[in-house]
C-alpha cells in the first residue's frame, strides 16, 4: 500500500541493501518494487562485481563500501567461511569506506527518493550499526535484519539492535532467519 501511494504521488521508494552480495536480494526488490530506486552496498569487490551482472537495472546504484553508525573507515576481514561471511571491523587507516545510514538518506533525499525498505545483513557489525545515530529506523517502513547472535556467541551482536528497535512503535514477523521490523506509524 505505501508503496503504489509513493508511486501515485510521483514520488520513487528508496530501497537500501545493506550486505548486498551477490546481489540476489536487489534483484528481487527490483523486480518486485519496479518503481524504486535500490541502493545496494557491499564490502567485498568481488561480490560486489558478481552483484553488478546480476542487475542491470539502472535502477540500482552500488557503493562498493560497508554500513556503520558513522561515516568512517573499516577493514573487510575474511573468517574462512567463503563470500557469504565477509566481516568488516572500524579501523581508522582502513582501506574500506564505511557509510552511515544517514548519510545514505541523506544523498537520496537530494534525489527525491523516500524511504521504502532497508534489508540488513552484516554479518555481526549490527552491533556498530545500531549502537548510535539510529534515528533512520523510523524512516523506513520496512525493516529487514538478520541477526547474528548463532555465528558470533557470546559476543552479543544484536543487543544494540533490541535495545533500539524495541523504543519504536513497530511489529515483528519472523520468517527463517529473517526479522521484519514493520512501522505502525507509516500508512
Amino acid at each position: 500500500m505505501y508503496y503504489q501511494t509513493l508511486e501515485s504521488k510521483g514520488i520513487s521508494p528508496l530501497i537500501v541493501d545493506c550486505g548486498a552480495n551477490i546481489g540476489l536480494a536487489t534483484k528481487y526488490f527490483s523486480q518486485t518494487y519496479p518503481f524504486a530506486s535500490i541502493i545496494a552496498i557491499e564490502p567485498d569487490k568481488a561480490n560486489i562485481q558478481q552483484a553488478r551482472i546480476n542487475n542491470a537495472s539502472q535502477s540500482v546504484e552500488f557503493y562498493e563500501a560497508a554500513v556503520a553508525s558513522t561515516d568512517t573507515r573499516g577493514t573487510l576481514i575474511d573468517v574462512g567461511l567463503g563470500n557469504n561471511a565477509f566481516q568488516v571491523a572500524a579501523n581508522p587507516t582502513g582501506n574500506l569506506t564505511m557509510r552511515s545510514i544517514n548519510s545514505i538518506i541523506k544523498d537520496a533525499e537530494s534525489k527525491k527518493l523516500e524511504p521504502f525498505i532497508i534489508k540488513i545483513d552484516i554479518e555481526g557489525f549490527e552491533s556498530e550499526l545500531f549502537s548510535k545515530n539510529t534515528e533512520w529506523i523510523d524512516r523506513f517502513p520496512v525493516l529487514i535484519i538478520e541477526l547474528h547472535d548463532w555465528m558470533l556467541p557470546k559476543e552479543r551482536t544484536s543487543l544494540t539492535f533490541l535495545a533500539a528497535i524495541s523504543k519504536l512503535d513497530r511489529d515483528f514477523v519472523y520468517v527463517k532467519e529473517n526479522i521484519f521490523s514493520i512501522s505502525n506509524r507509516i500508512a
